[in-house]
């Protein structure tokens, strides 16, 4: 019987010697794998480390070469490869550190990098993304001991980068992401969220995104300016449930912000500087916010999401919740009516399209927010914008 097992232990040995040998000379199949093809089941021979490498169909025409890599004996990424591999993704590995020189075979065919339930990866080194100009995708999941990204990783140009996700790990800070898409077009998304974030500083976060999602970590206070120079459509710090403080000054210079989502947190004020182009705002579930703006201090708002009813009043009953800035706005509109007739030779009332607000019905849910649809029917010209500057 023991010399049985040596037998089959010898086979395997050559066996596998000699699949490795035919997927370094690129069998012309075009699958590659680091275990011989004896079975199905890849994991059935080394469940401790296998690679399988096939070719991976995007949007039905679009070939690419995948490579998946997984197991606890996995240290680094792999560097045997095929170089020509356009995806790889590390999961359930060892790694400890990714290194500079990690990636850098794959760096003229690099697409799409991923790394999943990695429970000792604690570091990525400066170095480790460079020179990957065509890299599209950089997933990082279930990483909890990676609490920190040294500012250099990221400082960087990777100008095809669309989609960066660093989340459920454990980070405390946020990285700096300054100089990811210098030369080109925004970012789809950067996902940072269920982290161990605590607090976004003054001048944390420098992205050019479409959308920026830090839900769910455990910040406490967002300082003046946290956001400088950046370029967000769509900001979610949902579910922050310890977010108490946000300074008055902290969404100023933030460019091209349209949709802000505040629901799930602690906060009692919302900030209005910085959100004159805001079209969307969402606030559910946030009880301890008691007041909530002056409509007149949002510029374009044209949907609101709350969920308890005494937030309502500042669209339902702008005149009664701020009659200052109400009043003011209504001295605006009559003066410029006086100016228009006096410069046409006769009457010629300004249409409400264009100076007035026409506030939408409030429909609020018991369980769940309803959304104000069409809260301000605004299309402000540049004196009406000036207005509400002053």
């Amino acid at each position: 019987m023991l010399a049985l097992r040596l037998f089959v232990m010898l086979w395997l040995y050559e066996s596998g010697r000699s699949a490795w040998n035919d997927w370094t000379n690129h069998s012309p199949d075009g699958n590659h794998s680091l275990l011989p093809p004896i079975s199905d089941d890849v994991t059935s021979i080394d469940p401790k480390r296998v690679c399988h490498c096939f070719n991976h169909t995007e949007g039905g025409t679009h070939v690419e070469l995948e490579c998946r890599c997984w197991g606890q004996s996995i240290m680094d990424v792999p560097q045997h490869l095929p170089p020509e591999a356009n995806r790889i993704s590390i999961q359930e590995a060892g790694m400890q550190v990714l290194k500079a020189s990690s990636l850098q075979v794959y760096r003229s065919s690099l697409l799409f990098f991923s790394l999943t339930d990695l429970p000792s990866l604690h570091t990525i080194q400066p170095g480790a993304f460079n020179n990957l100009s065509e890299l599209l995708t950089i997933y990082i999941h279930n990483a909890p001991s990676l609490h920190y990204l040294d500012n250099q990783v990221f400082q960087i140009n990777l100008p095809r980068l669309k989609t960066l996700r660093i989340d459920g790990c454990g980070l405390y800070t946020v990285p700096y992401l300054g100089e990811l898409t210098r030369d080109g077009a925004p970012m789809h998304i950067v996902n940072i969220e269920n982290n161990k974030i605590q607090a976004l500083e003054t001048g944390d976060v420098q992205v050019k995104t479409e959308r920026l999602l830090i839900s769910y970590n455990l910040i406490e206070e967002i300082e003046a300016r946290a956001f400088e120079m950046s370029e967000i459509a769509f900001l979610s710090l949902k579910g922050n449930r310890e977010l108490k403080t946000i300074h008055k000054d902290a969404f100023v210079n933030i460019s091209s912000l349209l949709h802000l989502d505040l629901s799930e947190t602690a906060i009692s004020y919302v900030p209005t500087r910085g959100l004159q182009s805001l079209e969307v705002l969402k606030v559910e579930d946030t009880p301890t916010l008691k007041v909530f703006p002056s409509i007149y201090s949002f510029n374009a708002i044209k949907q609101a999401w709350l969920t308890y009813s005494y937030h309502c009043c500042a669209f339902r009953f702008p005149a009664k919740h701020d009659p200052l800035q109400h009043t003011k706005h209504k001295e605006f509109v009559e003066m410029m009516e006086r100016y228009c007739s006096k410069e046409s030779g006769r009457a010629q009332p300004l249409s409400s399209g264009r100076m007035r607000r026409s506030w939408g019905a409030l429909n609020v849910g018991s369980s769940a927010a309803t959304p104000l649809a069409n809260a301000a029917h605004a299309h402000y010209d540049d004196s009406d914008a000036w207005f509400h500057q002053h």
